[in-house]
């Protein structure tokens, strides 16, 4: 697996959440007849799919090193399962 430093991950993990936050929104901002409807869903579970790699990513960055702060933290907009 590619090594990748916890400022990395941290960095990540805002942006990701940032624009999960904004898939969400717009998905509920959206008639449910729109074209462009299916693409931000999509968008958006290939986004989960991610954030969920990352998080196990996160865990054992947290195992490895105690200066990070915890996941929840990174992604106050949103509740998410915590890492640490």
């Amino acid at each position: 697996m590619p090594q990748i430093s916890g400022n990395a991950l941290v960095l990540l993990i805002q942006l990701l959440d940032e624009r999960i936050s904004t898939l969400e929104k717009m998905i509920s901002e959206t008639d449910e007849a729109a074209e462009e409807l299916v693409e931000y869903e999509d968008e958006l579970l290939s986004c989960i799919t991610v954030e969920n790699e990352l998080m196990v990513a996160y865990e054992e960055a947290l195992k490895e090193t105690g200066n990070l702060p915890s996941y929840r933290d990174l992604t106050p907009g949103r509740q998410t399962k915590s890492a640490g």
